[in-house]
């Protein structure tokens, strides 16, 4: 009976109250709910929001002005939700609804709901990989921040959200023009945040991740020690109940682990372990960072066995990769990466104990990565690089030719992928012509892959490098050109020979005369225009994308 007449009082107030009055109370119930549920973290709370939010947008005529705050509101909750639950199809209904709330004629609710919905384009790009959803992501995120002046009270947030949406872009395509505009991007969001404001340490780690990515593209030193200074800052800076803290002590130590790989430095990397360790102790089992996470403790445990040669650090660093590996379901965002740090243990620890079992470990996880990754992808050369490398193991603990004939293409793959770090091609190209040349009956084909990381080598010592980073770089490689001249010479091209030992010897001695004059001065004085000719110069120094065989012209 009580709930009869319930009943009956409700149909009466529907009758009686307006629907934008009906509809505004269940939004105003909606929003509230939400605070709530972002409060306690309550899933049904959560849900309840959601549908208060649709029926308050359902009982909206559509050309109501309010629509577009309803539409924000829904968007929020959505986004929420989806962050928890990983539903796609609340991830693909919250851009749906930020895009109509950004389409709001008042121009302060405009850049609002246009930032909000670019964070969203870029969420939904690291789940499903759709670049049309970065570049559009990038776009809005731009247009906003031309839009407001540099002291509006969300520019900082703005400035870093689209220098990580750069990143992201750049990490897949590899254009330098998106890395110079991140680190310029990330650098604006640090000047425009007081120090002590608690969202400091946050725009802190995103500069740094862009420096550490540019040190791992072009190997100027100077950005690494810089990612190292700023996220020591932040972390500093991080109390230690902070949920964010494992995310910036994650980024720490991966700069850490770079550092000590290119300077030998055993302090920088006991920090980097250190804190790997505190990261994943840090994060919750949840977290979506954890398998990434994981996969950074593995690779310091392997530098660090490597070092020391203590095998439980390499047990370790296979527990900690296949833990990283079983967080990490087929459609996480991460698997590729932290299937590749599960081939890198693997391998490594069969060429200790010979176990068959971790060699064919090592193979599935690095054909899974490479045939989850994109073409177009940066990461695409190191982790097929990893796939040649257990094919070779393989090959020569059996002698089947196939794993040689494919570890070569793996390698040759590599060398051509467009996007890749020099470092990586070069690597990649002379792992190729060193196995054709072991096999022994391929000199011209072994020839032709040498020829290729000779020509990447102005790329690898560009002249945008000061002087100590060009020679670490090229010291790596002291005995490439001989070693391509002899193959050569192996080939019957003797003429292919010369060619290589002169464009090694130009190489060598452009840095050794100096002949373009060193960028340090300019760079005190000019910082933007420095930057600008050591682009163009890097431009200049970028070998052809496609080489003439060797013996023919």
């Amino acid at each position: 009976m009580l709930d009869r007449l319930s009943s009956g009082v409700r149909r009466m107030l529907r009758a009686a109250v307006p629907d934008a009055v009906r509809s505004g109370v269940s939004v105003a119930r909606g929003a509230a709910a939400l605070r709530q549920a972002q409060a306690v973290k309550d899933p049904a709370k959560l849900d309840h929001a959601v549908e208060l939010l649709r029926r308050g947008i359902r009982e909206l005529p559509d050309d109501h002005p309010a629509q577009t705050i309803y539409q924000s509101e829904l968007g929020a909750a959505l986004l929420t939700r989806y962050e928890r639950s990983g539903r796609d199809d609340d991830l693909d209904e919250a851009v749906a609804a930020l895009r109509l709330a950004a389409s709001t004629t008042r121009h302060a609710e405009r850049l609002e709901y246009a930032a909000n919905l670019g964070t969203a384009l870029r969420t939904r790009f690291e789940r499903l990989g759709r670049m049309a959803d970065l570049d559009e992501a990038i776009t809005v995120m731009r247009a906003t921040l031309d839009a407001v002046p540099r002291e509006y009270r969300h520019r900082a947030a703005m400035s870093t959200n689209l220098g990580n949406a750069l990143l992201d872009r750049f990490e897949r395509l590899g254009q330098p023009p998106d890395l110079d505009a991140a680190i310029e991007a990330g650098r604006e969001a640090v000047d425009l945040t007081p120090d002590r404001a608690p969202e400091m340490p946050r725009h802190l780690s995103n500069a740094a991740n862009i420096h550490t990515t540019r040190f791992q593209r072009f190997g100027a030193a100077a950005d690494l020690d810089e990612a190292v200074r700023l996220l020591r800052t932040a972390v500093d800076a991080t109390p230690l109940s902070h949920p964010s803290r494992a995310v910036y002590m994650a980024n720490l130590a991966t700069a850490l682990s770079i550092r000590s790989s290119e300077r030998a430095d055993q302090a920088d990397l006991a920090d980097a372990v250190a804190a790997n360790r505190g990261a994943v102790e840090a994060a919750p089992a949840d977290h979506p960072d954890r398998p990434g996470m994981l996969a950074a403790l593995s690779r310091s445990l392997i530098l660090q066995y490597e070092h020391t040669g203590a095998a439980p650090d390499l047990e370790e660093a296979v527990s900690a990769a296949r833990a990283a590996a079983d967080a990490s379901p087929a459609a996480h965002p991460a698997r590729a990466r932290v299937l590749t740090a599960l081939s890198a243990a693997l391998w490594l620890r069969f060429t200790r104990s010979g176990a068959q079992d971790d060699l064919e470990g090592a193979l599935t996880a690095s054909r899974e990565s490479v045939d989850t990754t994109p073409d177009d992808h940066q990461a695409l050369a190191p982790r097929l690089f990893q796939l040649g490398l257990s094919l070779n193991t393989r090959f020569d603990h059996t002698g089947e030719r196939p794993d040689a004939d494919q570890a070569i293409a793996a390698w040759r793959r590599a060398a051509s992928a467009p996007a890749a770090a020099a470092e990586s091609r070069l690597q990649a190209a002379r792992a190729a012509g060193g196995l054709t040349a072991q096999l022994g009956d391929g000199w011209p084909d072994a020839a032709g892959a040498y020829r290729e990381a000779v020509a990447l080598l102005p790329l690898l010592a560009w002249q945008g490098l000061h002087r100590p980073d060009q020679e670490r770089r090229l010291a790596r490689h002291d005995d490439l050109v001989s070693d391509a001249a002899a193959c050569a010479l192996a080939a019957d091209t003797p003429a292919l020979a010369v060619e290589m030992l002169e464009q090694g010897r130009a190489v060598l001695w452009s840095r050794q005369l100096e002949i373009r004059s060193d960028l340090t001065l300019l760079s005190e004085a000019a910082p933007a225009l420095a930057a600008r000719l050591a682009q163009v110069r890097g431009l200049i120094d970028t070998p052809p994308t496609r080489l003439r065989p060797p013996g023919r012209g």
